[in-house]
């Protein structure tokens, strides 16, 4: 079966409206946390990951 690509897009965006309220108010509690965590260098520049294990690669 073949859809026609202007539905393709419309059932993309249906989609994503489903989904917009809660991942703009998932994406503004990040920011918040980010602003509260964060100075201002690690906000422009970025932070080092913390609390992660590097694993080691193999070399051959």
């Amino acid at each position: 079966m073949r859809i026609a690509c202007g539905t393709d897009v419309r059932v993309s965006r249906a989609e994503l409206d489903v989904h917009v309220d809660a991942d703009r108010a998932a994406r503004a509690e990040a920011a918040r946390r980010a602003r509260k965590s964060l100075n201002d260098d690690q906000q422009l520049f970025g932070a080092p990951a913390q609390g992660v294990t590097h694993l080691r690669t193999a070399r051959a």
